[in-house]
């Protein structure tokens, strides 16, 4: 009988841009929580699942039993069958869901995808179209229906995105708790946070996209890169040189735009804040100020 397979303890499902990436920084920072230094996402369930488990496998070799396992793949949430995938392969996984005000997280999506991809359409035909499921991201209430199918309540942590900036030792308290490992104050200061900036040139950022891309994807060649080759240096400096030290420029969400939003996601809203079982205070309301539920 061969060695067990070291697979995650817990998976960061989504949703994108619901402060993932400084969630995964802060985890880093716990002895007993184990990350892949390079990959935050790994991206199994939705585009390498065809690789197999054991290619998965390999981003925890070697972890002890007693170090928390864990990745963060925002994409997960959506499509749907990567819940089951996860369940199929670990029914004891346990999931961490970021929430965000759903119009909110569209326009900060877009605005993502508008630095990434240059020429990209202004945010109401992107909105208008669904480009790229934009808004099938934020359905969250639908989201969660999926995976409470799957999986028990105690066996998943929501993390309302407004409740983290407001206070964030507070929420990763109760996430250090639901993760079994030793609550301790992280310095969340020094966890860096996504900033969306201009680029020199495209060809520079697809390259550094294109060696972590091929890191991801082949073993051999991700120790080769970053172990011998010190690889995480080299794509950092290309991303320095590459860099106009300019914000990107903000598109204005139009007050039409947000009511269209706002009543989009409406009826979803409602389902989800009767699965928290809270009413999401922070967020748009269709109701002009009324509550969705009664808290």
């Amino acid at each position: 009988m061969g060695i067990p397979l070291r697979l995650p303890d817990f998976i960061g499902v989504g949703a994108p841009r619901c402060g993932t990436t400084w969630l995964a920084h802060i985890l880093n920072q716990h002895p007993e929580i184990y990350m892949d230094p390079q990959f935050k996402e790994i991206h199994f369930f939705d585009n390498n699942f065809g690789r197999g488990v054991e290619w998965y496998a390999r981003f925890f070799e070697g972890i002890p039993r007693e170090i928390k396992c864990g990745e963060f793949t925002p994409s997960y949430i959506y499509p749907k069958d990567s819940f089951a995938k996860i369940h199929a392969l670990n029914p004891e996984t346990k999931l961490i869901v970021n929430l965000r005000d759903p119009v909110h997280r569209a326009f900060s999506h877009y605005m993502q995808r508008k630095r990434y991809i240059g020429g990209m359409d202004d945010f109401e035909k992107t909105v208008k179209m669904n480009v790229d499921h934009i808004l099938d991201f934020g359905e969250y209430g639908k989201q969660l229906e999926e995976i409470y199918k799957l999986f028990s309540e105690e066996q998943v942590h929501i993390i309302i995105f407004e409740e983290m900036i407001r206070n964030p030792q507070k929420v990763i308290a109760k996430l250090l708790v639901f993760l079994g490992v030793s609550t301790l104050e992280i310095a969340v200061e020094k966890a860096p946070k996504n900033q969306m900036s201009t680029v020199r040139f495209v060809a520079l950022k697809q390259l550094a996209r294109g060696l972590r891309s091929l890191a991801r994807k082949h073993h051999g060649f991700r120790k080769v890169f970053f172990r011998y080759l010190n690889g995480e240096v080299f794509i950092a400096w290309l991303r320095e040189i590459n860099s106009s030290n300019k914000r990107i420029l903000k598109e204005t969400l139009t007050p039409e735009l947000e009511s269209f939003l706002v009543t989009y996601y409406a009826s979803d809203r409602v389902r989800l804040e009767q699965l928290l079982k809270k009413p999401l205070l922070d967020w748009h309301d269709s109701t002009h100020g009324q509550l969705a539920i009664t808290p």
